[in-house]
């Protein structure tokens, strides 16, 4: 009797060690399947997130795309007869930002006339030789943006076509001494943002700082080399001679806002400027532009998109000779 209850008390310890074992088992079983089904709806949520925000960067490209469009229509209906800050294509940064009160994306951006810079590229002739007078403008640039002019003969050795370094220069031997090494371009500039491999140029003197802007805010070399004195700054307009300071920089600024300069013969009209003045500054001066470049962000539920483009008006033709994603 002793025996049996024994061996059933002893099954009845086993059935029960196999029952915590089950449960155990169903407990593991249970918590890999709550494991999986959460890593398997985090994977969704990321998924459809990246879905999501791929979808909004291709909408906010196309609403960038059609700011665009917008900035190209405003250029093509522009009077080509003179170009300033007061036409409806220098008030691009207050468009409304779309086409249509159902557009699910806003766009925003800047028109700016090339001509309104100095045109870097004509330091040099064709003929590879030094423009005097451009030369002269450069100085004077340099001089107003207090920097140091030691840095004007790398940039001239780089323009010019030969393998002879100014006193002050550098050319392939420099600059294939380098790490990582690469060649003197010795030809125009294809961007402005070149500059940075010249010998001396550094970001706080290209782009500048909040103090102080930088070169990259008065130099171009998308503009056909005149310098347009209804959208030129200040210091742009100082450049063009020793005779013209900031306060004659300024005459011309006001006279312009008052009317724009119809024609460069205007010039005249203006209080301080000379005879000699004019005499000296009327073979690089216009009032007409023909490049602009345009910078436009498009926006979609946050996501943002930029394009960057250079557009070439010729007539009622306004076409993108450069442009970038950004």
């Amino acid at each position: 009797m002793n025996l049996s209850w024994q061996l059933f008390c002893k099954r009845a310890k086993l059935i029960e060690d196999q029952k915590g074992i089950a449960l155990i088992l169903v407990l593991v079983v249970i918590a890999l399947l709550v494991s999986l089904v959460v890593d398997f709806s985090y994977t969704m949520r990321v998924d459809l997130t990246l879905a999501a925000n791929l979808r909004d960067e291709i909408k906010a490209l196309y609403t960038a795309r059609s700011g665009t469009e917008v900035a190209r229509l405003m250029l093509k209906e522009d009077d080509p007869v003179y170009d300033s800050l007061d036409e409806d294509w220098a008030q691009f940064t207050e468009h409304p930002g779309f086409i249509s009160q159902d557009d699910e994306g806003r766009f925003k951006g800047t028109i700016e006339d090339e001509a309104s810079k100095m045109a870097i590229n004509e330091l040099v002739t064709e003929a590879g030789e030094v423009d005097e007078d451009r030369l002269k403008q450069l100085t004077r640039l340099f001089q107003l943006l207090e920097l140091d002019l030691d840095l004007i003969d790398p940039i001239l050795d780089w323009l010019d076509s030969d393998d002879r370094p100014r006193p002050l220069g550098a050319e392939d031997e420099y600059y294939q001494g380098l790490s990582p090494p690469y060649p003197c371009k010795d030809s125009p500039l294809s961007a402005v943002e070149e500059l940075l491999l010249v010998k001396g140029m550094t970001e706080d003197i290209f782009y500048g700082d909040e103090e102080k802007k930088g070169l990259v805010h008065y130099l171009t070399t998308f503009s056909e080399g005149k310098v347009n004195i209804n959208t030129a700054p200040s210091l742009v307009l100082q450049t063009l001679s020793d005779s013209i300071d900031e306060g004659l920089a300024q005459a011309l600024i006001d006279y312009r806002q008052e009317e724009p300069f119809k024609t460069i013969e205007e010039v005249n009209n203006v209080p301080g400027v000379t005879a000699e003045i004019y005499s000296e500054i009327n073979p690089v001066i216009t009032v007409q532009s023909s490049t602009f470049s345009l910078r436009v962000e498009g926006q979609v539920r946050g996501i943002k998109k930029g394009i960057f483009m250079v557009l070439n008006r010729q007539g009622e033709e306004v076409r993108p000779i450069f442009w970038r994603a950004e």
